[in-house]
């Protein structure tokens, strides 16, 4: 009997110490996960509350309910409460929005002038071009 109790406590933690390097799990405290090829990871601290996510190209951050933050290559979005109020930046290109209501965007490209726009919803609209005739 203590024989046979032995060999699945030995069999239970060989394949618990196999499948620690996919999954580490100490719930409520943190659960860490990564795939076989090593590129994405995912983890989650104190419950569900803080999380990251990284697969390589995309690397996401945050604090539910309160915030998050996006990174993938050089653009990046963040959002506080959202749908709040949001920010994203890129290069060439930035927006500012508050419960898509108002909203604030910038496009430069560099080759000509600043493209702003301002939308207050459902009452005011401004756009500055390069083109006069595409101003408002």
């Amino acid at each position: 009997m203590f024989f046979r109790r032995l060999v699945q406590l030995i069999s239970l933690s060989l394949l618990w110490t196999a499948s620690g390097w996919a999954e580490e799990n100490v719930w409520p405290l943190f659960v860490i996960r990564n795939d076989e090829s090593g590129t994405a990871k995912s983890a989650q601290y104190v419950g569900p509350l803080f999380f990251h996510r990284t697969d390589g190209t995309q690397d996401v951050r945050g604090f539910r309910p309160l915030f998050l933050t996006t990174h993938a290559g050089e653009k990046m979005e963040k959002n506080l409460l959202y749908p709040l109020f949001t920010w994203k930046t890129q290069p060439g290109y930035s927006s500012l929005s508050f419960l898509h209501l108002i909203e604030r965007q910038s496009n430069d490209e560099g080759t000509h002038p600043a493209n702003d726009r301002v939308d207050i919803w459902p009452v005011y609209f401004s756009r500055r071009a390069a083109d006069p005739e595409k101003s408002y």
